[in-house]
């Protein structure tokens, strides 16, 4: 308990959380409001949780497009709107995703190539296995060989409707994806989409080899999906927050929220800082977006969300296996496997390495025999594609990423979303990602609702109704930023390896 002088501090909102949440609703409200905005994060960089430690994978909706229920198909559709629309102007040219013709005035978004682009231009390429392959061919059962035919129409089906030229996403001058029921309508595909690649066919050869079958065909599917680099999106964002008067600060330790005695809901909340000296900051209204420490948030606030955290496993390669990033869909989880190449920046210069990942998680609490094997798992199924003398020549590192996500039906259920709700007896908003990729939506929409509980008037400017902005920072501003962030996790790992 403080015993000495305490200082005081006004703002209109405060973000509880330094993730890209936090990060990207300070600066949509920076940049579109008056409002005086400060963000609080305990670890001693931005960017440093999960955000930082994901492998890097922007969402278009390519990996959720042959799932029945559309709904995470559609965030990633709609997402990809929203960034358009809301960073791509004001941006330029580093948010390097534009509206590009892709037939004679039919516009589809596509990555522009640039140095220090968030995205790179190179797609991810999924793999849609045939009759002929191991993990189609062993199954035993008929129903699971009718299912995945469903599932490989409903990728070419919906990802040809949406991005391959039948849906016109330039609308009245505004980038606008199409709706749900016109997806499901344009169920006739022609083949646009598919990319024959010879790398990925001598690869695929290796791994019907390993697994003892007669080489297969598949289907290689050029997605919208791309990689993106998180640390410069998040260091941009916190650069335009800066700028438009937003207040970042880290190493802080949250103490008590302050209740209005006659309304109940939060009025302010007491903080330490780095040094141990204790700050009392006032507001018109809290946001909580603090993914994997929400458990302790919530407490503090007597709230009890559907949520739960879960433990990914990430293996890195470094220099990178392969220059393509593709991704094998499967009727069977044991044969998923994602490669994404990535070319990160960070103060040792530029670097290129491999991501691996597959469809294993497991819960908070997992044994370390659970995190051993999902682990090696990625290393044999590397394997299978690269071959063990090509694994075995590179610096290999694993680690482990917490996520949280909302509680499905059943434990089984991963089911994306983001969640952007106001608790009318704290007086808070509580906001989850669900995932990097949906950032913009998740500003908007929490915008929204920032907009609604405070009351702002026409003059405190709406996103609809102003016209984009441009991103210019002063060099000052930009390296303060970058401080601030933390560099790609798996940058961070291999920075020993590159100095030597």
């Amino acid at each position: 308990m403080s015993t000495g002088s305490t200082a005081i501090t006004h703002y209109d909102v405060v973000v509880v959380g330094g993730g890209i949440a936090g990060i990207a609703i300070a600066e949509l409200l920076a940049r579109q409001t008056t409002l005086r905005v400060k963000v609080l994060e305990q670890t001693d960089k931005l960017g440093q949780g999960a955000s930082g430690k994901l492998e890097g994978w922007f969402h278009t909706g390519g990996l959720y497009s042959g799932v029945e229920d559309p709904q995470t198909f559609m965030n990633c559709v709609n997402a990809l709107e929203d960034l358009v629309n809301l960073y791509s102007a004001h941006f330029t040219p580093n948010c390097n995703f534009r509206l590009k013709e892709r037939a004679p005035g039919v516009f589809v978004p596509r990555v522009v190539p640039h140095e220090n682009g968030w995205f790179e231009e190179q797609p991810v390429l999924f793999l849609l296995p045939g009759e002929g392959s191991p993990d189609v061919s062993r199954s035993k059962l008929r129903s699971e060989s009718v299912l995945w035919k469903l599932q490989r129409q409903r990728v070419l089906s919906r990802l040809e409707s949406v991005y391959g030229g039948k849906h016109n996403w330039s609308v009245a001058g505004r980038c606008a994806a199409p709706d749900p029921d016109w997806i499901e309508k344009n169920q006739e595909t022609t083949g646009v989409l598919l990319e024959p690649n010879s790398t990925l066919e001598g690869f695929c050869r290796r791994h019907d080899q390993c697994h003892g079958a007669e080489p297969s065909s598949y289907d290689v599917v050029r997605s919208n999906d791309v990689p993106m680099d998180p640390a410069r999106i998040m260091r941009d964002l916190v650069a335009s927050a800066m700028a438009h008067r937003a207040d970042f600060e880290t190493s802080v330790s949250l103490d008590t929220f302050g209740m209005d005695k006659k309304t109940g809901r939060v009025a302010s909340l007491r903080y330490r800082n780095r040094g141990g000296d204790y700050f009392h900051v006032r507001a018109r209204l809290f946001i909580c977006a603090v993914g994997s420490g929400f458990d302790h948030l919530a407490s503090l606030l007597a709230v009890k969300p559907s949520v739960k955290v879960i433990k990914s496993y990430m293996v890195v390669a470094y220099p990178a296996l392969t220059s393509l990033s593709f991704a094998r869909m499967s009727p069977k989880v044991s044969f998923h496997f994602n490669h994404l190449y990535m070319t990160g920046r960070g103060a040792g210069g530029q670097i290129e390495y491999s991501m691996l990942g597959d469809s294993g998680f497991g819960a908070q609490g997992a044994a370390t025999t659970e995190f051993l094997g999902g682990t090696d798992a990625l290393i044999d199924s590397a394997k299978d594609y690269f071959g063990m003398d090509v694994i075995q020549s590179r610096h290999l590192f694993a680690y482990e990423c917490l996520k949280t996500e909302f509680i499905g039906k059943s434990e089984e259920e991963r089911r994306y979303s983001y969640w952007v709700e106001s608790h009318e007896a704290s007086g808070c908003l509580f906001v989850l990602p669900g995932k990097f990729s949906f950032f913009p939506t998740v500003a908007l929409q929490t915008y929204k609702k920032v907009k609604e509980q405070l009351k702002l008037h026409r003059t405190d400017a709406q996103v609809s109704d102003r016209k984009p902005s441009r991103y210019e920072v002063d060099d000052q501003i930009k390296a303060a930023a970058a401080e601030l962030v933390a560099d790609h996790y798996p940058y961070r790992l291999l920075l020993p390896v590159i100095k030597r």
